[in-house]
Formats: C-alpha cells, structure tokens, sequence
C-alpha cells in the first residue's frame, strides 16, 4: 500500500538530488565513479538475444554487488560534504515530512480497520474502531510482537465479518513472508503458518480463503528468486497448509500469473490467467468456479487472444469485465455465465475520451478513475453504466482508494502530492459530496503555495 512516507521519500531524494546539482555542477567533471563489471550474460527470448551484463546486480546481498554500493555511497557522501548548505535541505525536508500517516479505513462487518505511522517510524499500526466515532484499539503492534529487528508486518486481509485477519510477517527486504490467522476479539492465533502466499479472497463466512502460492525459494537465494509455479489452493481456518486443498495450476506455463477472487455474494471463485511474469492489472483469460455446488467444474469465461480483460464485479450470474476489445482506451461489459458468447456482451460502460485505469464495485455504484491530460479524474456510474456524476478533486495530486465494498454507502480516496500528504476524503456516494476524513498534521500550511 502506497502511504505519504514512501511517496514523500520519493520527492526528498529528488528536490534534495536538484539542489545538489546545481551547486556542484562544477565539481561533476573530477568524479571517478566505481566500475561496474559487465558480464557476458546473454538470455534468448523466442529467438531473440538480449544482453543483460549486470545481472549479477541482482544478487544485493553477495560480497561483489555490496562491494559496488559502498563505493557508489563512498563517491556521493565526498561530493557533497564540503555543500555548506546540503544538510540544512536535508533536514528541513525531514522535518517536513516527518509526520504521522494514515491508511484508508477499511470497513468489514461493521467495524472500521486502518493502519497508522507514526512520525519517525518505518512500521505502521493496525487499529480496529467499533464506528467511526469510537476509540481506535490497537489490533496489531509490530514491536510488541515481533521480536526480531530485521522482520516487519508486510500486509494484512480482514474477513468479511469483521472477525479475523489475516497478516503476513518479512525479514528485511524480501517479497517472501510467513502468514498468520488471529481472531480480532480475542487476539487468539491460529497455530497454523503459512508460506509462499501471493494474496488472498476469503469466504463470505470468513471460514477460510483461496490464494495463490508460489514455490518457495531456498533460505539466502529470496532476494534473486522469482515468482514461478503458481498454484490456487483453499486454506481452511485451523488445518495446517499440508492439508490445503488443490484448485487450479498452469504447469504448462510455469512463468504466467494466476489470481484468485471470490465474488462479493460468495457464489463464485474468479480465476484469471496472464501471460508473462509482470503486474499489469491485465489478464488475458478469465475463469470461474460455482462455489454453491461442489462438484463444479472450472469454467473458462474469457479467451483474450486478441485483447485484454479485468474481471470487476459482478450482479448475480452477470460479471463486469473491462477489455480492451474494440476499445483501446477500455471500456466494461457485462457477461452472463450463460451467455458467455461475445456476441451476447452488453455494454455497459462505452469507451471515452479518457483512458480507464481502474474499476471499483461500491455499493451501488461503479467508480471508475481515468486518466485525462495527465490527471487523474473520477467518474460514477449505477450497474446499469448509466453516468451519475464525476467526482469533483480537492486539489491536484495522485488519487489513491476507492476499495470494492458492496455493503458500503460511502467510499474513501487518498491524495497524495508535493502539497497533499497522504489526505484522506469521504465520499458520499448517493450525493457525490467529498469531506475531508483525516489529514496528517503538516508542519507547513499548504495554502501558502
């Protein structure tokens, strides 16, 4: 999840890097930087040779790889400490941006969860509010229950009833985390450890959740290793992972992403299927299981040969998918299970001028962002794609939120830019009227710019 720290950090290196520059421009012809070997490493993608010398880079922890970055953090640190006044920016930025920063609040089962950062801190804090109103109670508090320094709270999922969450624990900077189960009332955890977890759906009952897990690299090689081998399994509360149940693999293509999503009335399990090794929010085919009968078979909704597709929802048996079919800049159909032939899509959101980014089922509502002229902009339409009205931004800046919550009435976006910290609004969905939910207390007024 993006905050106000990780984009902030972004904008000091790069305000401070600017003025740093400009005064030693001068200085810039006398600098002997480390030399990087290049390595005869030659990969053949379909026939095709591509030459990547510096793959042995991707090895951060061996001697070689750490040998270069100290040298590289050796040049700069003697570049830039005769500059009388690079520690003055360097610290009136931190000042600036050293402030408490909050998540969006997430509700479930009538309860609110959200994250807090406290300034000076790398780690947030889990809280858990019986409404809005109430007292915040802390759920989860990294340095009071993880012992080692070096291991962080990577994530967490709450289920639908409010009643368990899910969270994932890291060492250092690895992608690879081990997972727990914890009852929100009690604090109880679940013995059972989970390992190679790529993201979870749960039950409508919260009983348990579908994930993809990946094949779990050998201890010192996770910072090289890559996502390879996914596989779908369901994980019941209370068993151990040995005994988690099989659902779906491509072992034909062990290098495609899998994703798995239970529709938001429990009636279906969405699987979407994409080519190549990298996020992009596309896939290019979409499948389905009936979870209200058990022997079910796996059904393949979406072929994307020709374009791409992104399950968004669904009403019943309908599902709401974007594609790029016939429309470049995107536009959202609806597909009955029944029907799935293209020529039975109805449309329901055409393609615009603007350039969808994303889809999010609220309520009774479909927010879609878009892209326009660079901005982002936010449109609301009803399930039948029938406009509603594009909701009006409080300043210009990166737009953030807006998470799937059909039970919900309002929804909650994030702005974040040089004069926007990580704010956070409420929308009232039936009237379109934003209102200010939570700002970082900033120790500068931004009105003054």
């Amino acid at each position: 999840m993006k905050t106000f720290k990780r984009i902030s950090t972004v904008l000091i290196f790069t305000l401070l890097s600017v003025g740093l520059l400009l005064a030693l421009g001068k200085k810039a012809d006398g600098l002997r930087y480390p030399k990087a070997r290049k390595a005869d490493q030659v990969d053949d993608y379909h026939g095709i040779k591509v030459a990547d010398p510096y793959r042995w880079m991707e090895a951060m922890t061996s001697p070689e790889t750490k040998s270069w970055v100290d040298a590289q953090e050796k040049l700069f640190d003697g570049y830039v400490k005769d500059v009388a006044f690079h520690n003055d920016i360097k610290q009136r930025i931190l000042q600036i941006r050293d402030v408490d920063s909050f998540s969006m609040p997430t509700k479930k089962g009538g309860r609110y969860f959200f994250t807090k950062t406290e300034a000076g801190q790398n780690q947030g804090v889990v809280f858990v509010q019986a409404n809005l109103s109430a007292e915040p109670k802390v759920l989860l508090h990294p340095k009071k229950f993880l012992k080692d320094p070096e291991t962080r709270l990577a994530g967490y999922s709450v289920s639908p009833d409010g009643n368990r969450i899910f969270y994932s624990v890291s060492r250092g900077q690895s992608r690879w985390t081990e997972d727990h189960i914890m009852d929100v009332d009690t604090k109880k955890v679940w013995p059972e450890t989970l390992t190679g977890v790529g993201g979870i759906s749960w039950t409508k009952e919260g009983e348990g959740f579908y994930y993809v897990r990946y094949k779990v690299p050998e201890k010192g090689k996770e910072l090289q290793a890559r996502l390879k081998d996914p596989k779908i399994y369901f994980h019941e509360i209370g068993t151990p992972q040995s005994e988690d149940k099989f659902v779906y693999a491509r072992p034909d293509n062990p290098t495609w992403l899998l994703g798995s999503r239970v529709t938001h009335d429990g009636k279906y399990l969405i699987i979407t299927v994409a080519k190549g090794s990298s996020f992009s929010g596309w896939v290019d085919f979409i499948l389905y299981k009936d979870l209200e009968n058990s022997d079910s078979e796996i059904v393949k909704l979406v072929d994307g040969e020709d374009a791409k597709y992104a399950f968004e929802g669904s009403n019943g048996s309908t599902f709401w998918i974007r594609t790029t079919l016939g429309a470049p800049r995107g536009r959202v159909v609806a597909v009955h299970i029944n029907k799935p032939e293209r020529e039975n899509w109805v449309e329901v959101i055409p393609q615009s001028e603007e350039t969808i980014n994303t889809v999010s089922e609220i309520g009774d509502y479909l927010v879609l962002r878009y892209l326009r002229d660079a901005l982002p902009v936010v449109k609301v339409f009803d399930h039948q794609g029938k406009f509603q009205y594009e909701v009006g931004m409080p300043s210009i800046a990166l737009v953030g939120g807006f998470p799937d919550d059909r039970t919900a009435q309002e929804a909650y976006y994030q702005l974040w830019g040089l004069l926007e910290p990580g704010t956070i609004y409420k929308l009232d969905l039936k009237t379109g009227k934003s209102t200010l939910f939570k700002r970082p207390q900033i120790k500068f007024t931004p009105e003054d710019f």
